[in-house]
């Protein structure tokens, strides 16, 4: 029976008994029912103020309830020097663990931001059932994604790529996408989409591949747009792009940029 959470207290006198991060570093709120507004923020300065040392949070096959949430965009503020005005920079909290929310079940919404990922963060095998928006976030480890499903619509939005890639692929599991899918400012270091299927519309807007994009085998079944918004830049394929044998329903490709070759050998609409 998973251990039910109504509240940040609970969770510390749960960890009070089962804590063991100081031997091994990982703190363990795996195979727990959260049944509150997870606000990740207010658990990471509780976590902070109560002095736990640990290098990996993990949340693996635990239930959440509600809405989670991890906003961290920080206010700096600066003089300008020609207006003498103060003006405020926005800046990105570091989170120096890993996170990890494989085989987890999310039953509301999901919204992660304003983050500088040292390290992974890790949705394997998890189940989104409502809108998921991750958006100007900063990685410098991995974020996995393999065997996810997501029932409605997700965003990935104003993503840094520092390491590998986003990993929507391994040897054999898959990403689902269900809802809608939609990527605007992300530059690709890994782009492996074959044998995808998309359920319904896809959008690529002022995204950069610097690498092969491979669609192969993959099938739209709803509207695929890739496309640039001059004013903030331009959707660029700077490596081989393949659609081979791919099924693709409606396609559009809008003001964009190919460096090399772009194939749809076999492919049918």
């Amino acid at each position: 029976m998973k251990e039910n959470f109504n509240g940040y207290p609970d969770i510390l006198n749960y960890l009070k008994i089962n804590d063991k991060s100081q031997d091994t570093k990982v703190l363990n709120l795996g195979k727990c029912n959260f049944c509150f507004y997870l606000d990740l923020e207010i658990l990471f300065s509780t976590l902070e103020e109560k002095r736990y040392d640990f290098t990996y949070l993990s949340f693996k096959d635990s239930d959440f309830q509600n809405s989670v949430i991890l906003s961290l965009t920080n206010q700096k503020p600066i003089k300008d020097k020609n207006t003498n005005l103060t003006v405020y920079e926005y800046l990105k909290t570091k989170i120096d663990f890993t996170l990890d929310f494989r085989g987890c079940h999310f039953f509301d919404t999901v919204e992660i931001s304003g983050v500088d990922f040292c390290k992974d963060l890790n949705f394997i095998d998890s189940i989104f059932e409502c809108k998921v928006e991750f958006s100007e976030l900063i990685f410098n480890g991995c974020m996995r994604l393999f065997g996810a499903l997501f029932i409605a619509d997700a965003t990935f939005a104003h993503l840094e790529l520092n390491h590998k890639s986003i990993l929507f692929t391994n040897k054999d599991n898959r990403t689902k996408f269900e809802g809608n899918l939609y990527f605007s400012n992300v530059n690709f270091k890994e782009a492996k989409f074959w044998d995808f299927v998309f359920l319904n519309d896809v959008y690529f807007i002022n995204t950069s591949f610097n690498c092969p994009a491979l669609f192969n085998n993959s099938k739209f079944l709803g509207k695929t747009v890739i496309t640039s918004i001059e004013t903030i830049g331009l959707t660029e394929f700077n490596n081989k792009v393949y659609f081979d044998n791919a099924e693709i329903n409606d396609l559009s490709l809008i003001n964009i940029v190919f460096e090399k070759v772009i194939s749809f050998n076999y492919a049918t609409k």
